[in-house]
């Protein structure tokens, strides 16, 4: 049963639980998550092996676990602040206003721009 959006535009119905109710229909979120953390992977695994050769033994592991919890805090801050606030929202609201503009209805469209 189709639902309707915050712009009134009819949606396909969500099932509890999955990631489309908490993302949308955005296809490109899984696509930057694997791109941003393989980038975040690439260049604490660049620090990591370019100085543990000038670290002392037993600093290697606690760097080592350092760089993991950068690299998780990075992560987390992307996925629930940035990404969702310059990203997925203003990407919701094209496509909002692209299917109302598809729908016919011009004035819903020009709403979500502002």
């Amino acid at each position: 049963m189709p639902q309707s959006n915050s712009i009134g535009v009819s949606v396909p119905a969500r099932t509890p639980g999955s990631i489309a109710k908490l993302f949308g229909d955005l296809k490109v979120r899984p696509k930057l998550m694997v791109l941003h953390n393989l980038f975040f992977h690439d260049s604490g695994a660049r620090v990591y092996f370019a100085l543990y050769p000038y670290l002392p033994e037993q600093a290697k592991t606690n760097f080592f676990i350092v760089l993991g919890g950068i690299y998780i805090l990075a992560v987390l801050a992307l996925e629930t602040t940035i990404m969702p606030l310059y990203v997925y929202r203003p990407l919701r609201l094209m496509l909002n206003a692209d299917q109302a503009t598809q729908h016919g209805n011009r004035d819903r469209k020009s709403s979500t721009s502002s």
